[in-house]
């Protein structure tokens, strides 16, 4: 970790991805960056050893990924500045799958469940 610090651009975020079982990946970002952005990169780059040690799966898709900083979801158009993460040091992001997808109709927001008969989710999170 030490050698990550040294060469961490004081203009990008260095997020410490963090899993409900512990497992993390560092990557790096613009501070500009949204966290639907952030969630299409991971999702994208998902990393090869959240596969071989990690209990968590790979969602279906990026929309299922949520991010709790200091105790609340980061929204799908908060910016990492916006939220005071600090360009030019590390940041631990806390990574959670979602058991249902947003669906947006007319009447207001809904969710469409992606498992029948299993609860809105299987973890808790305690901060």
């Amino acid at each position: 970790m030490p050698e990550l610090l040294e060469r961490l651009p004081n203009d990008q975020v260095d997020l410490k991805i963090l899993l409900v079982d512990g497992c993390s990946h560092n990557f790096l970002f613009l501070p500009s960056a949204s966290s639907r952005e952030i969630s299409q990169h991971i999702y994208e780059h998902w990393p090869a050893e959240w596969d071989k040690k990690s209990s968590v799966l790979k969602p279906d898709n990026s929309q299922m990924l949520r991010f709790i900083y200091r105790g609340r979801f980061l929204g799908p158009t908060v910016t990492l500045s916006s939220s005071s993460i600090p360009a030019g040091k590390t940041t631990v992001l806390h990574m959670v799958i979602r058991e249902t997808i947003p669906e947006n109709s007319s009447s207001g927001v809904s969710s469409q469940s992606k498992a029948p008969g299993l609860p809105e989710s299987r973890c808790c999170v305690i901060l």
